[in-house]
């Protein structure tokens, strides 16, 4: 199961606002307890990721590993797309999905996310 743990901070309130609702986000789908509330988690889902993504890109305007940061962003979009559709060819896929979201989001999170993080706070030191 995902949590929110205070280490994974970025330091940035609404990234991590965001990465609290996210984590709520694939939390819903793994109590989803119908076909139909799945089809609904995986829509949001994939809303609120675009919408995310964008805004932490837009942040990472400067940020020297931010072409990396995009791959990712966009391999998992990817991902979650397949299983959207898989899902919609009938195929059962909750807990498939869910392990993917769990590993993808956590790791992205430990280890992308906080290299942006350490970035930031180099740069904050620089101009302290």
């Amino acid at each position: 199961m995902i949590d929110w743990r205070p280490e994974l901070s970025t330091g940035i309130e609404d990234i991590d606002r965001q990465h609290r609702w996210l984590i709520q986000i694939i939390q819903e789908l793994n109590t989803s307890n119908s076909d139909e509330q799945i089809g609904e988690t995986i829509e949001q889902l994939i809303e609120y990721v675009v919408y995310h993504f964008t805004s932490e890109e837009l942040l990472l305007t400067d940020y020297p590993g931010r072409e990396q940061h995009i791959r990712e962003h966009r391999s998992f979009l990817d991902g979650v797309l397949d299983f959207q559709r898989k899902y919609y060819a009938g195929q059962q896929i909750q807990k498939e999905l869910y392990a993917f979201l769990s590993s993808w989001f956590s790791d992205h999170l430990e280890r992308s996310d906080m290299r942006y993080r350490a970035y930031f706070n180099s740069l904050r030191k620089r101009a302290a």
